[in-house]
């Protein structure tokens, strides 16, 4: 039962309440919500469709180029459509909706592309995402859905926070919209936009400067362009000048303020300043008119005004002074070098300078001078006057002031240094002649930190350097230091310290040539009554083996034979001079003390005497006073010249010494000099009236072409000069007197030629110098010792020496005649003449013995010779015929042409001929002769050229030929050989000269 009730109750259906909404509208409500959600979304989402017009595509495409904002996605192109008229693209592009607000008239767009250029890289990342368009978004204005694309991006917005500025330039130059402005070159603001304006002619180029920068730039501030690199350089080192890389590729431009003691406000916007070519075109400064001295070598631009090392000023431009000469030039100043512009202001050149002291201003080589100063007083000014050198320093200036006084003042120069024991301690400011005019004062400067140094035991004297006092026998060096050597200058010494007060300025000193000649502080006048081997500052005197003086002065009295000595010594030593001291030359020799002088020259001695002190004395020497009681033989010789005999100087004989020149006089104003020669008792003998005496001096030369001959003395003879004795193979013997008199021969070269002297008068003044030889057919017969010029230039008169050997040179009828070198196409006539001078020809006669002949200007005609046969030749004129030239048969050399003259009616020309012996059988009475000099050419139209000559020699240097001719002889089938000795002919045979060879011959 249970069971059943179980199943009737599991049967019985279960009702339950209906819903009042059906579930199933829910998934089409929720699909209408999605869709308006979808629609809703769709609308706020969707873009806002704009047209960009474009030149070109270039770099556009569809569904990629977008449309940015600072980098912000905010359109994309859609589709690309040409508009009507095919000028422009239209880019239909779709912008996102936030924009909305953005898309009016003022907005703008632009191409982004990637550029390369030398100012450098923009638009890089379009390399990789390709061109996009950039927006600049405006919030007012007039909504729009069509827009232009700017070609370039645009200006920044003059509301832009900073410093807007305009410069006027007359070019842009490389400037460009992004180029730098720079100051102390850190980049401050850029170029933004440029325009030109047509009216005036110029660019207006607008800059910002950043805010925070912008109170750099004062009224006074300077622009230049700083474009590129700027290079100046001059010996002294070169100057680039750069604001930063960035301008040197892209342009830039700099400014800077210039200091000033005048204070000036911030500038406001828009305000406009110049903008200068360079930096140092941009240069404030104070306008000075400046007059410089002519040759002052001023350009403009370059030029500098330079104090201690630092440029204060430039030469901007000059003006030609018409009044005064020189330039009047305007200078640019530094602003901070107004307050010293004052009328005491001294401005001066400074050039380069090279001379044996050293080089000086090197730098100025290549860049050329500039202008240095000194400061002063005054009142202010804006005009001055620039000196060529450097004014010298005021007494006003602090320091120690002195004059120096000196007979010449050498190479003392403005700035030369003044040394102490080498130390610079001043330097030369002036000199200026004394109004004695011999004599001039030096303005020294002591810098102040050394006028302790100086007072009145001080001694100031010359740095010379290397000081060369030469002159044979003696050669005397003196040598400073080093650093004196090349820069010359005036050094001091100061004796003593003790007890010595400090100078004033003015106060003045003597300058002496040396440190030891500072010393030399007493004088002595000395006399001689003769001439001495002494010589102003070289000539020393001694004491014992010091050297305590110097000669200073020479002077001879109106008859020249007796001198005045002025001695200078040091005053330590004044107590050797008393009344009966003695002073006495010493000349080189061969005793101890006389080889000192041979090495540093003939020199005064002091010998210390009793008595007052004294101060003028007579020189002992020898020559002083000279006379027949004397020791030896005392002999005169005279000649024009002195040839550096002096005093000492030895006579030998055979080169033993017997004597000595005991003194030189100059005589008759002049004219000729007198040696008083003393010869050694012992050799007395050796002199007689017929001696010789020759200067035996120094070294002998002599030169040919055959080759040169050196002959040289004893080194005494090579250092004093010296006299050589030489007597003739045939002597008198007779002996000489006391005071006889020789002249003196010019050389013992002239002594081999033992022989009468003759007289050779030409009647013209000829080419021709003692030492000449006498030449006979290029032998050595003789020589000339002496050639006299007539007062009145009329006439030359030659003293000759002619070899004994020779008589008949000179007899009647030599002829003489100067002998001079000549030069043709194929020898050269008197070679020798060439290296030793013109020399005399000999001629030899056949009379009497004679002493006189007058000289001819040229060779006397020469018309037979001792050998050969002897022909005269005539003609109606002599050609190209000359002496030495060649005669010719068949083309070989047979004799020569000795000479030629008209004959006795003038109507024609005689011409003598020499064959040689063994060609003389050649001539016949039917011998042809005629002129073989040059070529001869016969040419013809049809019939060709012929050229005809005798012979390469006979075309350079002429000559005549003969032909034996068998038409003449008659006989034509006779051998040569008997026709020949049939027809011989006289010596003295006289032929006629044909002009030329002719076929018939």
């Amino acid at each position: 039962m249970n069971d059943n009730q179980n199943k009737r109750r599991n049967n019985q259906a279960i009702v339950e309440p209906r819903p009042k909404i059906s579930f199933i509208w829910i998934l089409p409500i929720l699909a209408a919500i999605i869709a308006t959600y979808l629609i809703v979304q769709a609308y706020y989402q969707s873009g806002i469709d704009i047209k960009i017009y474009v030149k070109d595509a270039e770099g556009i495409v569809e569904q990629k180029t977008e449309v940015r904002f600072k980098g912000l996605p905010v359109g994309l192109v859609r589709d690309l459509s040409i508009k009507d008229g095919l000028d422009v693209i239209t880019v239909n592009i779709e912008m996102d909706r936030s924009t909305k607000p953005y898309l009016n008239q003022n907005s703008q767009f632009w191409l982004v592309k990637p550029e390369i250029s030398l100012s450098g890289v923009s638009g890089l990342e379009t390399v990789i995402t390709g061109n996009y368009f950039e927006m600049l978004p405006a919030s007012d204005g007039q909504r729009i859905r069509e827009f232009y694309a700017l070609d370039s991006p645009p200006a920044i917005p003059v509301d832009t926070p900073g410093l807007h500025i305009t410069l006027h330039a007359q070019s842009l130059g490389s400037l460009n919209r992004g180029s730098g402005i720079y100051y102390k070159q850190i980049r401050v603001g850029e170029v933004y936009d440029y325009q030109l304006v047509q009216e005036n002619g110029y660019v207006a180029i607008k800059l910002l400067i950043d805010e925070k920068y912008q109170q750099l730039v004062k009224f006074n501030s300077r622009f230049y362009n700083a474009s590129g690199v700027e290079v100046s350089g001059d010996l002294s080192g070169f100057k680039v000048r750069t604001e930063s890389l960035s301008s040197i590729i892209s342009g830039g431009i700099a400014f800077h303020t210039p200091t000033t003691n005048k204070e000036f406000p911030d500038v406001e916007n828009y305000t406009k300043f110049n903008l200068y070519d360079d930096f140092d075109a941009a240069q404030a400064g104070i306008k000075v008119t400046m007059n410089f001295p002519q040759n002052s070598g001023v350009k403009a631009g370059e030029t500098k005004v330079i104090f201690e090392g630092v440029e204060l000023g430039v030469v901007e431009d000059f003006t030609y002074n018409q009044a005064q000469g020189g330039l009047i030039a305007s200078v640019n100043f530094d602003p901070r070098l107004e307050p010293y512009l004052l009328s005491g202001m001294q401005f001066w050149l400074v050039k380069p300078n090279i001379s044996f002291s050293g080089i000086s201003n090197m730098d100025r080589l290549l860049s050329g001078p500039y202008v240095s100063f000194r400061l002063g007083s005054g009142e202010p000014t804006r005009e001055f006057n620039v000196l060529s050198q450097p004014p010298p320093l005021s007494y006003e200036e602090p320091g120690l002031h002195l004059q120096l006084q000196t007979k010449n003042i050498d190479s003392l120069t403005f700035d030369t240094p003044v040394f102490y024991r080498n130390m610079p301690v001043g330097s030369v400011q002036d000199h200026e002649l004394n109004e004695d005019k011999q004599s001039f004062s030096v303005h020294i400067f002591i810098r102040p930190e050394y006028e302790y140094l100086v007072n009145k035991s001080s001694r100031f004297f010359k740095l010379g350097g290397l000081d060369i006092q030469a002159r044979l026998p003696q050669v005397k060096v003196h040598a400073s230091t080093l650093t004196n050597m090349f820069v010359g200058g005036i050094g001091f010494a100061t004796d003593s310290f003790v007890g010595e007060p400090r100078l004033g300025d003015g106060f003045e000193f003597n300058l002496a040539n040396t440190k030891q000649d500072s010393r030399l502080n007493q004088s002595l006048t000395l006399n001689f009554p003769g001439i001495l081997d002494v010589y102003s500052d070289f000539t020393v005197l001694k004491y014992g083996n010091l050297e305590i003086g110097k000669v200073k002065k020479v002077e001879l009295n109106d008859a020249v034979n007796q001198m005045q000595l002025t001695v200078d010594y040091d005053g330590r030593f004044k107590t050797l001079f008393r009344e009966h001291s003695q002073i006495r030359l010493v000349t080189a020799g061969l005793s101890a003390k006389q080889l000192g002088a041979v090495v540093s020259g003939s020199f005064l001695e002091v010998i210390p005497g009793n008595g007052e002190y004294a101060s003028d004395y007579e020189i002992l020497a020898k020559g002083g006073h000279f006379s027949a009681g004397l020791p030896g033989l005392q002999l005169i010789l005279t000649n024009q010249q002195s040839h550096g005999l002096v005093a000492g100087s030895p006579v030998i004989f055979k080169d033993l010494t017997i004597g000595q020149v005991e003194a030189v006089h100059l005589k008759e104003q002049g004219k000729y000099f007198e040696f008083v020669i003393s010869i050694e008792p012992q050799y007395h003998s050796l002199v007689f009236t017929n001696s010789e005496f020759y200067l035996a001096s120094g070294i002998h030369i002599e030169a040919s072409l055959s080759g040169v001959s050196v002959s040289s003395s004893k080194l005494e003879r090579i250092v004093n000069g010296g006299i050589s004795l030489v007597n003739p193979v045939k002597q008198d013997k007779v002996q000489t007197q006391e005071f006889s008199q020789y002249p003196l021969l010019e050389s013992v070269q002239h002594s081999q030629y033992q022989g009468p002297l003759i007289a050779v008068t030409f009647n013209n003044v000829v080419d021709i110098k003692a030492g000449a030889k006498l030449i006979h057919q290029g032998h050595e017969v003789g020589i000339v010792t002496q050639v006299t010029l007539a007062d009145q230039l009329t006439h030359t008169q030659l003293q000759v020496k002619v070899s004994e050997t020779f008589k008949n040179l000179t007899q009647q009828g030599a002829q003489y005649y100067l002998l001079e070198p000549s030069i043709g196409l194929t020898q050269i006539k008197n070679a020798s003449s060439l290296l030793s001078g013109n020399q005399l020809g000999v001629v030899p006669g056949n009379g009497e013995q004679v002493t006189s002949f007058i000289g001819l200007d040229r060779a006397p005609t020469v018309k037979k010779l001792a050998q050969g046969l002897n022909l005269t030749l005539s003609a109606l004129t002599l050609g190209s015929v000359a002496t030495e030239q060649n005669v010719y048969y068949r083309q070989i050399p047979v004799g020569k042409v000795l000479g030629s003259e008209l004959n006795q009616q003038g109507t024609g020309v005689l011409i003598y001929i020499n064959i040689e012996p063994q060609y003389q059988s050649l001539v016949t009475s039917a011998s042809t002769f005629y002129n073989v000099s040059g070529v001869e050419v016969d040419a013809g139209l049809f019939s060709g050229m012929t050229i005809t000559t005798e012979s390469l020699s006979s075309i350079l240097s002429g000559g005549i030929a003969f032909v034996n001719s068998s038409k003449a002889s008659g006989n034509s089938e006779k051998p040569e050989s008997d026709r020949l000795a049939k027809t011989k002919v006289e010596d003295g045979s006289v032929f006629k000269l044909t002009p030329e060879f002719r076929p018939s011959y």
